[in-house]
């Protein structure tokens, strides 16, 4: 019998409204409409635009496929993340909003983007700064596991853009976890959004590797772990641990099947070898890597408490 992913397809979506909302951060993101899911918004990243500043930015079509991929592998583990989608902007609309193809807005061309839902009324971890803020963070957020689930996701695929305790790097990024209004109307929900920086970010084949760049050659260490969140006790090693058996689960078959929903268009910055390589390394860092989080996780969590 064929297993199949418990998520959902991949989900295909068209512009048909630009509301001249530029988004925060380097990509030159857009809010962007699909008439299929009106009135629902999508932050929409140009493949032209990249990602980050300096030597350390990654051209937008590989940011593109990290983040569409690492976003796909967390919600197949289950995890709360920010629904991703691929978004058909046509001639038409950009004829209509001739502004998206300017520098400053993404030098949008005809073809497929990266999408990730749009999700109004939401807050970052940036928002969250002072003792009074984050008793309200801990009263209100209904799901704080999420915390446990960034460190297995971002270990796990070495995603060093949220929270980073690497050699000469160390950093946190807390735009990249999301506080959004519960639909129920209960509380806030925790959402793991932007992994444009995954799988090292800027992978190649160099011999020797380039640190931590190199496919597979990715630093052993506990990514994820923020200050503010370690604070109010939302990090549990066990829940870790629980959260990357849950990608564990995941097989070579079921990351292939994710790879292959990146339309070819994406696909300029690699090749066959190097997206097999890329399988090969990921899935046996992930079968691996409770040891690491098991050696490491005390002396990141201890290191986050005191962070500057």
């Amino acid at each position: 019998m064929t297993r199949h992913l418990l998520i959902p397809p991949r989900r295909f979506l068209t512009a048909s409204i630009y509301n001249g909302v530029k988004m925060p951060g380097s990509s030159k993101a857009q809010l962007v409409v699909d008439a299929s899911t009106l009135p629902q918004g999508w932050i929409v990243k140009s493949l032209n635009s990249g990602q980050g500043n300096g030597p350390g930015e990654i051209p937008g079509d590989q940011a593109a496929f990290n983040d569409y991929v690492g976003s796909r592998l967390a919600e197949a583990a289950g995890f709360s993340v920010g629904e991703v989608g691929i978004m058909l902007v046509d001639e038409e609309f950009l004829n209509d909003y001739p502004e998206l193809r300017d520098a400053n807005h993404g030098s949008f061309t005809a073809g497929e983007h990266f999408a990730v839902k749009y999700y109004p009324g939401s807050q970052t971890l940036e928002n969250y700064f002072s003792p009074l803020l984050r008793a309200e963070l801990r009263a209100k957020c209904v799901n704080p596991s999420t915390a446990n689930q960034a460190v297995a996701l971002d270990s796990a695929t070495a995603n060093w853009d949220r929270s980073i305790p690497m050699r000469d790097i160390a950093n946190e990024n807390p735009g990249n976890l999301l506080f959004r209004p519960n639909p129920n109307g209960t509380g806030i929900l925790m959402t793991l959004i932007d992994h444009g920086y995954c799988f090292g970010a800027k992978w190649d084949n160099k011999i020797p590797p380039v640190w931590p760049n190199s496919i597979g050659a990715w630093p052993d260490e506990v990514f994820g772990i923020f200050k503010t969140l370690a604070l109010i006790n939302f990090y549990d090693q066990a829940e870790v641990l629980a959260h990357l058996s849950s990608l564990q689960r995941l097989t070579v078959g079921d990351v292939n099947s994710i790879v292959q929903e990146v339309p070819a268009s994406w696909l300029g910055f690699t090749n066959t070898h190097e997206l097999a390589q890329l399988v090969s390394a990921l899935t046996a860092r992930i079968a691996r890597y409770a040891r690491i989080i098991t050696s490491h996780y005390s002396s990141v969590h201890a290191h986050a408490l005191v962070k500057v």
